[in-house]
């Protein structure tokens, strides 16, 4: 039996975003560290096609950058995905802003 290679496979799929997210997913759900190497893809992909899961994977790995994370985010407008990002990076102010600006709900500080 052969044993598909998941950086070969990633890049055959690359062409089809969606079929690639659904890949990645199905790995990270069998086992995480199988996705380690396409965190930061993962986090596009994830922003892309399944945002309610986002912050899930956001919170279940710390292999992806929190920069690029954050961008994603904010390019989006995912403000609960920014503040957990932004606690997550040390920058609580930023964070408490986000939650008292944009969200109107302190009671989101635990997200920090």
């Amino acid at each position: 039996m052969a044993v598909l290679q998941i950086p070969r496979v990633v890049n055959q799929l690359s062409s089809n975003r969606h079929y690639l997210y659904m890949y990645l997913d199905a790995l990270f759900s069998r086992d995480p560290h199988l996705t380690f190497d396409f965190s930061d893809l993962q986090v596009d992909l994830y922003a892309e096609y399944d945002p309610g899961r986002l912050i899930d994977l956001l919170r279940a790995s710390s292999h992806y950058s929190l920069e690029k994370a954050y961008e994603i985010c904010k390019k989006k407008d995912y403000v609960p995905e920014m503040v957990f990002l932004l606690g997550r990076m040390g920058n609580n102010k930023q964070a408490l802003n986000l939650i008292i600006e944009r969200l109107g709900d302190v009671q989101r500080v635990g997200l920090c």
